[in-house]
């Protein structure tokens, strides 16, 4: 299923549930969370789609920062892994700090810099801690600068905060 499919049922959403998502950043983290889940959206449950949103989320982590043990002043060639979500946690080191010149990027698609790459990554831990308890949906989530800083950058230099209310 196409993920610009979901996006399309997201604007026009079906009984019984009323996930009022104006920013393409929500429609599009709900969509992906739906794809990554085989979730169709006129079936959609709190519970399940408290799942598929922290298990996307946790997915995205697992790609949040690379190494490579390959030398660049010696090889062309670089090939990096992924360190996983549970290094990072145990770490803090791995998040944030003098990486470049330990073989430790950002993965491009991370919506971070390197300099605030920490409260980026807690930002998103913390998120997934409160739909793993079962926090009501019709609770406030205001999303700061820390959850996507690159926003500023693209938003003219303000930073776009969002704030969710699911209701069922």
């Amino acid at each position: 299923m196409a993920v610009a499919t979901l996006l399309d049922e997201v604007e026009a959403p079906s009984e019984p549930l009323d996930l009022p998502l104006a920013h393409p950043y929500t429609r599009y983290g709900l969509a992906v969370a739906m794809v990554q889940k085989q979730l169709r959206f006129g079936a959609l449950n709190e519970v399940d789609l408290r799942e598929a949103l922290a298990y996307s989320i946790e997915v995205g982590l697992e790609h949040f920062r690379m190494r490579t043990g390959d030398d660049p002043a010696s090889t062309r060639s670089l090939h990096f892994t992924a360190i996983k979500m549970d290094d990072l946690l145990a770490d803090s080191k791995l998040v944030q700090g003098e990486l470049a010149s330990k073989g430790i990027y950002l993965f491009p698609t991370s919506l971070t810099t390197d300099k605030i790459a920490q409260k980026t990554f807690d930002s998103a831990v913390n998120v997934v801690k409160k739909l793993r308890a079962g926090n009501g949906f019709d609770d406030r989530e205001k999303f700061s600068r820390s959850f996507a800083p690159t926003t500023a950058k693209i938003n003219n230099g303000t930073a776009c905060v969002v704030q969710l209310q699911f209701a069922f």
